[in-house]
């Protein structure tokens, strides 16, 4: 792992812990061009979410395509003797549908304009 020490080429971070409104935590990472092209060449960008008490760390590397992404991540995994699996399903977050307009919006009140459930 070799970080960037450049405050620009740094990923940025931050935690909501309500999440979209139900509770679940959400880890939010921006990636400012710079960064981006930092980690273009397999270079890496770490985040220690053990220091705000959650057993979690993020590493993020930029590379190619998928199947270099794979390639690197194979390396990695062999040079620690461990397997590597896979796991196709998609681990996207879903967004939260308003119970009135049903549109993409939070449980606790709508924010889109014409929603009878809308937020003053």
């Amino acid at each position: 792992m070799v970080d960037s020490k450049k405050p620009d080429e740094r990923i940025i971070f931050m935690l909501s812990p309500e999440g979209q409104g139900d509770g679940v935590p959400m880890l939010i990472i921006a990636i400012p061009k710079a960064a981006w092209e930092y980690m273009a060449d397999t270079k890496t960008n770490t985040v220690d979410l053990t220091k705000a008490g959650l057993p979690i760390k993020v590493m993020i590397f930029g590379c190619d395509d998928r199947a270099h992404a794979m390639s690197i991540m194979e390396e990695w995994n062999a040079k620690a003797g461990l397997p590597t699996q896979y796991d196709d399903r998609d681990f996207g977050v879903q967004p939260i549908r308003c119970s009135r307009c049903g549109k993409n919006n939070r449980p606790n009140g709508c924010f889109l304009a014409g929603c009878p459930m809308i937020r003053k």
